[in-house]
């Protein structure tokens, strides 16, 4: 069995090419219960006729070709307009018979619309009642959307949820499991004599984007600290010293645009780099550290960092450790100059 994966606003199929084997996604069955999928069946890729009495799923030319129904077989397999057929027989498909579509998923897609055309190619006195229904995941029973019964008369029957079917409604919206839909024969053929042959073509699914109701804010990254390193102190006489930015998640695009320097004092320094364009943690390295005061950087939000998704932060970070800025010409306790002092106006020493 194989599963196809959902794209665009539609999946459309014709079986134009059943003489290069089955479409991707699509199986054959018999032994189908209501709740099973049956026994797998290979698949004969040689046209045949409409008349063929042989048991079996066949490659078969489509009621919406030019052809008539009394055309003959060798006109038949001429035609490029194709269907999926079966004829049963009492030891064929009769009942259990299944042509099945199995979707890897339908995750991102809601609002499904189904529509196919069932096609009675040879009206025989026997009549199989088929069933339309789903199942979501690989196991439990089918869900019935409604039945192709026996029109008694050569041509197409369309068949459209919200229609003649029921319409899934949300049931098979935005699934993460595997979904499949079955034309299938669950109970006997009535009457007697010979079979139909039947067939299913231009098998349509519609559908439309989930839209997405999620607030941008909770998926933008975010800043979480701006720290020194866990080795440097809060007071520093360094001319160079070094922020940790750590993130939510990875970003990427950082540069020295999207930090902001808050000073008191006469604290100055100059946002010279990163060590890094992307990543978790980011260091930033401030040269030309001077003055007398206290320093500390922010993101503003201005900031053009974005995550891998390319949403961009939404909020500036102005809550980060800061650096106190000493000027090593001055002593810090006594705020006097480290230089030689002026003691003419000093009292004199009592004992001299």
């Amino acid at each position: 069995m194989t599963t196809i994966n959902l794209t665009g606003a539609s999946y459309q199929e014709d079986f134009n090419t059943l003489g290069d084997g089955l479409p991707s996604g699509w199986a054959i069955y018999t032994d189908a219960t209501s709740s099973s999928l049956g026994t797998l069946i290979n698949f004969n890729s040689d046209p045949k006729s409409w008349n063929n009495t042989a048991g079996g799923f066949r490659n078969v030319a489509s009621a919406n070709s030019e052809l008539d129904e009394g055309d003959a077989a060798s006109k038949q397999k001429q035609v490029s307009d194709r269907a999926l057929g079966i004829r049963q027989t009492e030891d064929f498909g009769d009942p259990g018979a299944a042509f099945v579509l199995s979707l890897a998923n339908t995750e991102g897609f809601q609002d499904f619309q189904l529509s196919l055309e069932a096609q009675m190619l040879s009206v025989k006195k026997r009549s199989t009642s088929w069933i339309i229904d789903y199942r979501i995941g690989s196991e439990g029973d089918f869900l019935p959307l409604g039945t192709y019964d026996d029109p008694e008369e050569w041509g197409v029957t369309q068949l459209t949820t919200g229609s003649e079917l029921l319409d899934f409604g949300d049931a098979i919206d935005n699934q993460s499991k595997l979904v499949q839909i079955r034309i299938v024969a669950l109970s006997d053929s009535t009457n007697s004599n010979y079979r139909d042959t039947v067939a299913i073509d231009n098998f349509s699914l519609n559908y439309s984007p989930v839209e997405d109701t999620s607030d941008p804010d909770e998926l933008a990254p975010r800043v979480l600290a701006i720290q020194r390193p866990d080795t440097i102190d809060e007071s520093t006489t360094e001319e160079t010293i070094i922020y940790e930015v750590s993130f939510s998640e990875a970003v990427n695009e950082v540069d020295v645009a999207d930090f902001s320097l808050t000073t008191t004092g006469t604290a100055t320094a100059d946002i010279a780099s990163v060590s890094a364009e992307s990543g978790t943690m980011i260091e930033v390295i401030l040269e030309g550290v001077d003055g007398d005061g206290t320093l500390r950087l922010d993101v503003p939000d201005t900031a053009t960092i974005v995550n891998d998704a390319g949403v961009a932060l939404t909020e500036a970070f102005e809550a980060g450790d800061r650096y106190r800025i000493e000027d090593p010409t001055q002593d810090n306790e006594t705020g006097d100059s480290d230089s030689d002092s002026d003691d003419s106006d000093a009292e004199p020493d009592p004992e001299a």
